[in-house]
């Protein structure tokens, strides 16, 4: 229940996250940035595919602009002031870490150290053990090879060969 929230709430901050990133991105600096203006009007639609892209996965796709992804002009965006865009993108990158990154770490660290019993909370383990090591450790433990022996006792009992 407790790790549903809070990867719950993680991920609601970052659709949040990257909504309000591309929201400022508009008004600080695809609505002010003369050159960005100029590179919009040409590439209308890799503009709008950038920014919707950006806004339902990771505003970090804004980077595409300036990339030149394989020397393709439309990859080629200059901005009149590039420090309001680093500066944009390093913030929400901070604000990412801290409230989408950081939670599901912390999150992964409790259950670790639940599971090896260094912390308690009361709460279920959250360990999954896989097919193969529940018969390895049955296999060590002999109980497998109890029943297979009851089960060879039972078919001679019957008198069934096997």
């Amino acid at each position: 229940m407790v790790v549903t929230g809070a990867t719950g709430v993680s991920i609601l901050s970052y659709i949040v996250l990257n909504c309000i990133y591309t929201s400022k991105f508009n008004s600080q600096i695809a609505n002010i940035d003369t050159d960005y203006q100029f590179w919009m009007n040409y590439h209308q639609k890799t503009y709008k595919f950038i920014v919707t892209v950006s806004r339902l996965f990771s505003f970090k796709m804004i980077r595409l602009n300036y990339s030149y992804l394989y020397g393709f002009d439309i990859f080629k965006t200059r901005f009149s002031n590039p420090q309001a865009v680093r500066a944009l993108i390093r913030n929400y990158s901070i604000l990412h870490f801290v409230f989408s990154s950081l939670p599901i770490l912390a999150i992964d660290v409790i259950i670790i150290l639940q599971n090896m019993g260094v912390l308690y909370l009361g709460l279920p383990s959250m360990s999954v053990i896989p097919i193969n090591e529940n018969k390895r450790f049955l296999a060590d433990t002999g109980i497998v090879a109890s029943i297979s022996k009851s089960a060879k006792n039972l078919a001679k009992e019957y008198g069934i060969d096997s």
